[in-house]
């Protein structure tokens, strides 16, 4: 898999994280695939700056949830139906 491949949005966020574009690389295909199902289910675009801020470090974090249980915490109640 190489950046011309990947969706736009995934493609910017890596673009914008020198660290997490490293990690990406450094990645197995099936590492990468799964990075790529977890970007088809991001919802917005700090989502997938929080997926791909989960690539930075010795070892990445390819969570299920994107997060979505500390994002709740965050929002007014009116919104958290949407999560």
């Amino acid at each position: 898999m190489d950046m011309k491949t990947l969706p736009l949005g995934l493609g910017m966020a890596l673009a914008q994280n020198e660290a997490a574009m490293e990690a990406f690389a450094a990645m197995t295909e099936a590492e990468k695939q799964l990075l790529l199902e977890r970007a088809h289910e991001v919802r917005s675009k700090d989502e997938m700056r929080r997926l791909v801020a989960g690539l930075e470090g010795p070892s990445p974090v390819l969570d299920t949830d994107l997060g979505r249980d500390n994002l709740e915490n965050d929002l007014p109640a009116a919104d958290r139906h949407e999560l």
